[in-house]
């Protein structure tokens, strides 16, 4: 095939996925399959026409990468691990041989979304994660713990606002709420490390028909979580429409994703009408946008990352101001939004952080907060 015939099929390639992503956005579900079928199908002719020719790098090599990506999408994992087998096999340049490792690693971590014979009832969720401190049935504490603390502050702040509840801004969800959609886990199964979560009492864990309220639940945090991970933020917003319960949402969900160090996917399935819905999270939170929109007006002149000790966090007395001690000793105060306080900046007291703020005149308004090496 000529180079130039090899371009032509790659553009039509990229013309289809692009409908196919446009068709997703708008819920045309039947035409984003087809549409993202077509774009695998001519993709995959115009990266394997070059073969094994090398003297085609990096055009070969980012022509298989795409369509390995698409093949991901289009959930056909073993294509996708071909096309990378095959671009490895040449001598791809080094930023590009590390993105077709990311994406073999997404490839064998589908496989352990799989639930290899395990039945989930509708209130149940597995949860899987992968990463260079975790094997197969092992995994380093903290950052296992850390993200399943968070899926239960989830599922406590869903149901809040299911049930129409004012948000939260101190203390515990309510007796009433940690009884009927507690948490409880699974033993670990043989995968990157994966345990099943269900929601419900003590009492109703026997029981595989689950109550409908927490199977509800589990259907929102999954939607809200897709909408997250493929960047739909506008179906986000129609899902959760009060300011607070988005702001923290948007902040948990990024402390349930990935960290781009020691964990690099996180995944989610469920059993819908007898058939595994899948969802694998890959935007590292490092990389991810910050948590708040930036709206660019007269009185936001400018953005400011800063570092330091969280050493001052009070949401009464100060209307939600924290206070940064950076490492000169300069001290900093941040506005911080209603619905990232509690949940998202209080566990944080006490430690090293980076924060991403707005300067609004003579205050900074945080948009992100994480943990930081010092």
């Amino acid at each position: 095939m000529k180079h130039e015939q090899m371009l032509e099929i790659h553009r039509e390639a990229m013309d289809w996925a692009e409908k196919a992503m446009i068709s997703r956005f708008n819920g045309d579900l039947d035409i984003y399959r087809n549409a993202i079928d077509r774009a695998l199908e001519l993709e995959q002719k115009a990266a394997t026409s070059i073969g094994l020719d090398f003297d085609f790098e990096p055009t070969r090599s980012v022509l298989l990468r795409s369509a390995a990506s698409i093949a991901i999408e289009c959930n056909k994992l073993e294509v996708a691990e071909r096309l990378i087998s095959l671009a490895l096999y040449g001598n791809p340049p080094t930023e590009i041989a590390e993105e077709l490792r990311d994406l073999l690693e997404q490839v064998y971590f589908g496989r352990h979304l799989k639930l290899r014979g395990i039945t989930l009832s509708t209130n149940e969720l597995q949860f899987s994660i992968a990463g260079e401190m975790t094997g197969t049935g092992i995994t380093q504490s903290e950052p296992f713990i850390h993200r399943v603390q968070t899926i239960e502050t989830i599922v406590f702040r869903t149901a809040e606002r299911k049930l129409k509840k004012p948000f939260r801004k101190a203390g515990r969800p309510s007796k009433e709420i940690i009884q009927k959609f507690q948490p409880f886990l699974t033993i670990p199964r043989a995968a990157s490390y994966a345990i099943s979560i269900r929601l419900g009492s003590p009492a109703e864990q026997f029981d595989v028909f689950s109550p409908e309220p927490s199977s509800e639940i589990v259907d929102e945090i999954f939607g809200c979580l897709d909408d997250f991970e493929n960047d739909e933020f506008s179906k986000l917003e129609n899902r959760i429409s009060n300011t607070e319960y988005y702001d923290n949402f948007i902040g948990l969900a990024k402390q349930l994703a990935p960290d781009g160090k020691d964990i690099n996917l996180v995944g989610l399935t469920i059993m819908r009408e007898g058939k595994p819905k899948e969802l694998m999270l890959t935007k590292h939170k490092l990389k991810s946008e910050s948590i708040l929109p930036i709206i660019p007006t007269e009185e936001i002149s400018t953005t400011v990352t800063l570092k330091g000790k969280l050493h001052y966090a009070n949401a009464i007395k100060t209307k939600n101001i924290i206070k940064l001690e950076d490492k000169d000793g300069r001290s900093h105060q941040i506005r911080v939004p209603e619905g990232m306080m509690n949940d998202i900046v209080r566990p944080l007291w006490d430690e090293f952080v980076e924060v991403n703020t707005v300067k609004e005149g003579k205050y900074f308004k945080l948009s992100d907060i994480q943990k930081a090496d010092e």
